[in-house]
């Protein structure tokens, strides 16, 4: 592989493999290591990509398998946190506090959901792969994978306070997507 096509593979997906890794290990230093070497093993096994299939997925795979040894060398698996805006602009304490609340829920359901579970969300609502990227780069079927992120998002609902799953009703987070 020469330097110029590394370097656009990096520019083009570091930022997915680092946000999946943070989201799945919930630390920011252990997401650097895990961006890093993932794409060590990327770069070493280039030559054994087939370029006739989608390279996402490919480079996917290899960051949950760098993500899954992380984790069991840590053995402890970590929280996920979501610091993300769900509200934007000027808003009000009120509204801020609103969100945080908000935030912290949805911590705390996507944390009770199993590994597979946790994967299965992230991949999908959160670097918005579809369904058959997610197969791909978890290596299932795609029966598989729609089957996995039906039962994380009825998982997650019943994780939800019910006030919360009101937010969702028709949003993003139905069994559909």
């Amino acid at each position: 592989m020469d330097n110029e096509t590394a370097r656009r593979i990096f520019e083009s997906y570091s930022s997915y493999v680092y946000r999946t890794a943070w989201f799945l290990t919930g630390s920011s230093a252990l997401a650097d290591d895990i961006t890093q070497d993932t794409f060590l093993k990327v770069f070493g096994s280039y030559e054994s990509y087939d370029p006739g299939r989608p390279l996402k997925p490919w480079i996917y795979k290899i960051t949950l398998n760098v993500i899954r040894d992380a984790i069991k060398k840590k053995s402890a698996q970590r929280t996920v946190p979501l610091d993300f805006d769900l509200v934007t602009g000027n808003e009000g304490v009120e509204t801020r506090l609103f969100q945080e609340e908000i935030r912290a829920e949805l911590l705390k359901a996507v944390n009770r959901l199993s590994r597979k579970s946790k994967e299965i969300i992230v991949l999908r609502y959160f670097n918005d792969m579809s369904l058959r990227e997610m197969a791909e780069s978890l290596n299932i079927p795609i029966g598989t994978c729609k089957s996995r992120l039906n039962h994380a998002v009825k998982q997650l609902r019943k994780n939800l306070p019910s006030r919360l799953n009101e937010l969702y009703e028709g949003g993003d987070l139905n069994e559909e997507s």
